[in-house]
């Protein structure tokens, strides 16, 4: 694909002329065509790479074992912004969390289709994104809690309060999806303000 700058499709097809009893899994599958989408290369910052090596994460974490090494790997920054959106906060001790660049959007009930690849150009997206409930990307300030555990308690980095949950098996949204991984925040101990992206001040003439 890289080589001779192909997509997924074009390059099954050429080889399924070289070598007609070829039959590639699923998986595999899964991983070219998030390599297409990325370019044809290994974009360690792209989103759609984060969510697929949660999802990695998520079946190693379900099938009982544990990989602390790739859990802290995916640990992620407050996501920064450069225009208007959302900031969350702690409730009570008006910690920043994270911003709407972290969060994990899903469509509302209708399963684990919901997540859409981003690469997969045969599915098609409607405006059903759920509403209802906050989850979010593994944060770094998260690292001092036992996230290779299967399942757990978030609290705050900075006061403990209990703020939310985890668990790597996946957890049901009120909407009727299945999420997984879920890193599921508690909208009431959570305050949302709208980020107003910083303006350029005017340039000042001397004539």
């Amino acid at each position: 694909m890289w080589k001779l700058r192909m997509g997924y499709e074009d390059s099954f097809r050429y080889l399924k002329k070289l070598k007609p009893d070829i039959m590639p899994n699923e998986g595999f599958v899964e991983q070219l065509k998030l390599f297409e989408f990325m370019g044809c290369q290994v974009d360690r910052k792209c989103k759609a790479y984060s969510r697929y090596q949660l999802e990695r994460i998520s079946q190693v974490m379900a099938n009982g074992h544990m990989i602390r090494e790739d859990v802290q790997t995916s640990l992620q920054d407050v996501a920064s912004t450069t225009e208007e959106g959302f900031s969350y906060k702690c409730k009570k001790c008006r910690k920043l969390l994270f911003t709407e660049g972290n969060l994990i959007s899903h469509d509302r009930g209708i399963g684990q289709s919901a997540f859409s690849k981003p690469w997969d150009k045969q599915v098609t997206t409607f405006e059903t994104e759920c509403k209802s409930s906050i989850f979010i990307e593994p944060m770094k300030w998260m690292e001092r809690l036992e996230l290779h555990e299967l399942t757990g308690k978030i609290n705050c980095v900075k006061c403990s309060a209990k703020i939310g949950s985890w668990s790597w098996a996946g957890e049901r949204c009120s909407c009727g999806t299945w999420v997984t991984p879920a890193f599921h925040m508690d909208s009431k101990k959570i305050d949302r303000a709208v980020i107003v992206a910083a303006r350029p001040s005017p340039s000042i003439s001397n004539s």
